[in-house]
């Protein structure tokens, strides 16, 4: 058996940032629909994939009470029936519960997730008992997420200005963005060709990109950035001229100034229908 506490926030976050690239388990692809969670020292890694989009991500491991971390898998649907629990309050409460530990045991056979006492709580918060996946002794096929992710953070960066990426694969990371308030870094990979994701310190994720490598394509997009171009231009607003308030008030003393010597100022008067 296995004991830990996480911080309430970041376990939420991770299981809110691998929720959307764990696919689904069927007869094509039965070791889909899961997330794996690896106990790495002070760190809970978690990492999942659908054979398309990819992600892993890491929380702090507060405190053990064992020598020895497990490694286990849980279903997708656990993965929500744990989000649908575990919801931290509105307003200012929400800060605290972040900050509050959540202890996860993990058994033989399941993971139980408790919410420990914060430091104003008198008991014990919600818990979950959910099943764990055990692969077979040497039988454990699910795919090298980490493997994967490494030969991508180094392989060689694209030279390819223009990088195509597909809205929805792309928006699968919009919840981990979300969960660490933090803004998606997006770096293009040659080899292997895909488009590599960081968000923050603590989310790492691959999807699949497509460079405009060759010419045709990158004639098409220069013919459609013309296009761009000739539309929006007779249409912009003039640029507003912003003068410096010491320019102004230097003119407007110049101004009176030339008012007062009658120098410089010349005023004529013509009337209404005279040629001149």
């Amino acid at each position: 058996m296995t004991t830990f506490t996480v911080p309430r926030g970041q376990f939420r976050a991770l299981l809110a940032a691998s929720a959307p690239h764990t696919g689904k388990e069927s007869e094509d692809t039965p070791l889909l629909g899961r997330v794996r969670f690896h106990p790495l020292g002070d760190r809970l890694l978690a990492w999942t994939t659908d054979y398309t989009t990819s992600v892993v991500s890491s929380i702090t491991i507060d405190q053990h009470r064992d020598a020895d971390l497990e490694t286990f898998d849980l279903q997708a649907a656990e993965v929500a029936r744990a989000l649908a629990v575990f919801k931290p309050p509105a307003g200012d409460a929400r800060m605290m519960w972040d900050d509050a530990m959540m202890r996860v045991r993990v058994t033989t056979e399941h993971v139980v997730f408790t919410e420990e006492p914060a430091w104003t709580d008198v008991a014990e918060g919600r818990s979950l008992q959910v099943l764990r996946i055990v692969p077979e002794q040497g039988q454990d096929r699910y795919p090298d997420v980490p493997r994967l992710v490494v030969e991508a953070l180094f392989g060689q960066v694209s030279q390819v200005p223009q990088l195509r990426v597909f809205a929805d694969h792309l928006a699968r990371f919009q919840a981990a963005g979300k969960a660490w308030n933090a803004p998606i870094r997006l770096e293009a990979i040659e080899n292997p060709v895909c488009a590599v994701i960081r968000i923050g310190e603590r989310v790492v994720g691959l999807l699949p990109a497509y460079p405009d490598d060759t010419e045709k394509e990158r004639t098409r997009d220069r013919r459609n950035v013309d296009v761009w171009v000739e539309a929006l231009s007779p249409i912009r607003r003039p640029v507003r001229v912003e003068v410096p308030a010491d320019v102004v008030t230097d003119l407007q003393d110049q101004a009176r100034e030339l008012l007062r010597s009658g120098s410089g100022v010349h005023l004529s008067v013509v009337k209404a229908g005279d040629p001149s």
